[in-house]
């Protein structure tokens, strides 16, 4: 599979996530602020958990900052770092 399409499938499944959790009416792109559709500290929590099973991985406290969260694109940078190793 090619890179562009792993970040496809990646941006996709945070997508679906952020869907599940906001349960929102409004269109997500990778750079929707999510805190604008209603990401606060107790939806983000869930959704730390949802993306955490999805993609079986685990945030350390260090990296639950909000910039990590504010968008999709940021999001699916961050869990990809975390699935290659780098962070």
């Amino acid at each position: 599979m090619s890179l562009e399409t792993k970040e496809n499938v990646r941006t996709a499944q945070v997508i679906s996530c952020v869907n599940e959790i906001l349960q929102t009416k409004d269109p997500i792109t990778p750079e929707t602020d999510l805190f604008l559709l209603g990401l606060d500290s107790v939806t983000a929590v869930n959704l730390i958990v949802s993306l955490e099973s999805v993609f079986g991985i685990t945030f350390n406290d260090d990296e639950l900052i909000v910039e990590n969260f504010s968008t999709v694109r940021k999001i699916t940078e961050h869990v990809t770092e975390k699935l290659e190793g780098t962070l």
